[in-house]
């Protein structure tokens, strides 16, 4: 049975230098906080098979985080342009569709 664990983005900028929502990064305060966040996740004990993530640049950081603190390789941070976007009905369709190696 496959374990899903939701987490959302620390804490951003409330501007990116673009002026696009999409190029948010992570405020200093949110690089600070994920990464405290994410070693007492890993801290717990539950490993991580796999980490899907929006390409959304805040995003994108928190996911790092987590990789890290889980000592995940590059190929178990997948991104999924739908998460970002917010098209319904699409989060239970990723999940299903997560190989079954990811439990």
């Amino acid at each position: 049975m496959k374990l899903l664990y939701v987490a959302r983005h620390a804490t951003a900028e409330s501007q990116s230098p673009t002026g696009a929502d999409f190029d948010r990064r992570l405020a200093l305060r949110g690089e600070i906080e994920i990464d405290r966040v994410a070693a007492r996740a890993a801290a717990l004990g539950h490993g991580l098979d796999l980490i899907v993530a929006s390409p959304a640049a805040r995003t994108l950081a928190t996911a790092g985080a987590y990789q890290r603190a889980f000592g995940l390789g590059e190929g178990q941070l997948k991104t999924a342009r739908s998460i970002y976007t917010d098209e319904t009905g699409h989060l239970a369709d990723l999940v299903l569709a997560l190989p079954a190696s990811c439990d």
